[in-house]
């Protein structure tokens, strides 16, 4: 009998369930004599699990979690809309840069690109300064994270 006819005549007949659920029904006899049931119990365990095994590497694979781009906060707050701007139909754009701290903080952030100049800066550094990356070694990286904003028009 080949191999893969025999683990499946063995899951067929040795449901690791079923053989859990015949050993839990039978305390009494073994408690009365342990050294002859000992070792019938033990081959039934071994070949549900050999059954098991068998059958949990049919599975092709496991899903695993997708991977963080370290680039990317981890900790990230949406700037508000500036509040004393008279209309929310500005749209606009501000680039933000900076290095991080040992522990994922943000370390001197600075604006070199913002439009319309100086209308979102200081929302932006206000979101900005809470945002957390993963730790990193290189503290002297420089880096540069953009934020964009779509004004909604006035209903």
């Amino acid at each position: 009998m080949s191999n893969a006819r025999h683990n499946q005549s063995l899951q067929q007949t040795l449901d690791p369930v079923a053989t859990l659920a015949i050993a839990k029904s039978a305390p009494a006899s073994i408690a009365a004599e342990p050294r002859r049931y000992a070792a019938g119990l033990s081959a039934i365990f071994i070949l549900a699990l050999a059954a098991s095994v068998s059958s949990a590497n049919a599975v092709a694979s496991v899903p695993t979690a997708p991977q963080h781009n370290p680039e990317d906060p981890i900790v990230a707050i949406t700037p508000m809309y500036p509040s004393d701007a008279g209309s929310s139909t500005v749209n606009g754009r501000v680039v933000v840069q900076f290095t991080l701290d040992k522990d994922g903080s943000p370390v001197n952030p600075r604006i070199v690109e913002s439009f319309p100049r100086g209308y979102f800066d200081e929302v932006v550094l206000q979101a900005f300064r809470k945002y957390r990356w993963l730790p990193d070694l290189d503290t002297e990286k420089v880096r540069q994270f953009t934020f964009t904003f779509a004004g909604e028009p006035d209903a």
